[in-house]
C-alpha cells in the first residue's frame, strides 16, 4: 500500500448549501499538492464529489440538515480518493438502474443519473459500510 502523502477528514451538516464548501476544501485541499493535479483531474474529483455530496443530502437524509456527513480525501503519490460517510439510509447497487445514455428523451426516467456521473468522471467508486456501521461511498481517482 502506498503511503498517505496528504489527510484531511472532517464534517458537514447535511445541507445542500455546503457543496460550495466542500468544493473549497476540495481545491484548498488539492491544488496545493506538488505536483498538482490537471484542471481536468481537479474538475472531476470536484463534480463527482459534488453529486455524491447532493445524492447523500437528498437521499441518505431527505434533507435533514442536524444529520452530518463525513468527508475524507486521501492523498497517495499515485491516487487521490474522495470518502462520503453517513449513518442515513443506505445506497443500494444491487438495485440501482444504470442510467441508459443511448435512450431516447420518452425513455429516460427522471433522475438516476449521479452514479453514472460519478462512475464516468472516477476511475473507480465504491459502496460500503464501515466498522462503525456507517455507509461510506468512495470515490477514486488516478493521478498517474
Amino acid at each position: 500500500m502506498t503511503a498517505l502523502q496528504h489527510h484531511v477528514k472532517t464534517t458537514f451538516s447535511a445541507k445542500r448549501s455546503h457543496c460550495s464548501d466542500v468544493r473549497a476544501l476540495l481545491e484548498s485541499s488539492l491544488v496545493p499538492l506538488d505536483p498538482s493535479p490537471s484542471k481536468d483531474l481537479l474538475h472531476n474529483i470536484i463534480l463527482a464529489t459534488d453529486e455524491l455530496f447532493t445524492n447523500t443530502v437528498k437521499h441518505a437524509y431527505r434533507e435533514d440538515a442536524s444529520k452530518t456527513i463525513g468527508l475524507e480525501i486521501q492523498v497517495t503519490s499515485s491516487s487521490i480518493a474522495v470518502v462520503i460517510e453517513h449513518t442515513g439510509t443506505p445506497f443500494d447497487p444491487s438495485t440501482y438502474t444504470p442510467f441508459d445514455p443511448n435512450a431516447t428523451l420518452d425513455q429516460r426516467r427522471t433522475g438516476g443519473m449521479g452514479v453514472f456521473i460519478m462512475e464516468h468522471l472516477a476511475d473507480q467508486v465504491a459502496f460500503e459500510r464501515s466498522k462503525s456501521g456507517a455507509h461510506r461511498a468512495i470515490l477514486h481517482f488516478d493521478r498517474t
